[in-house]
């Protein structure tokens, strides 16, 4: 685990502290966001080494893909891949039926 100082900490938590003249918002606005909130609470906590009391480290990590929105991304992508290949497939199997059955009344 990470050992925190003093100024670390106060670091850390002028980044959630909000505007400061020309400063951006600060975090707190996404943290009571709830679809950002949760997974902006994890990614911070998995980038400082941190994770929630009682949490161990594999409950943490899945908790944090299951919030991820680049990880819903990812699994989103992958199965518009998996749908069009299945169309692609299906579009194969029902061109080889309809060839095989042009053939058969062609013989006959």
């Amino acid at each position: 685990m990470v050992q925190w100082t003093k100024a670390g900490v106060d670091k850390v938590l002028g980044l959630l502290d909000g505007p400061r003249g020309n400063s951006p918002p600060g975090a707190v606005a996404q943290v009571s966001h709830a679809p950002t909130g949760g997974e902006l609470v994890r990614t911070a906590l998995a980038r400082l080494d941190c994770r929630p009391a009682g949490e161990t480290v594999a409950q943490a990590q899945d908790r944090l893909a299951s919030l991820s929105s680049v990880e819903r991304e990812r699994v989103l992508r992958a199965a518009r891949v998996a749908e069009q290949r299945a169309r692609d497939i299906r579009a194969a199997l029902a061109k080889k039926a309809a060839d095989e059955s042009a053939d058969k009344w062609t013989r006959e």
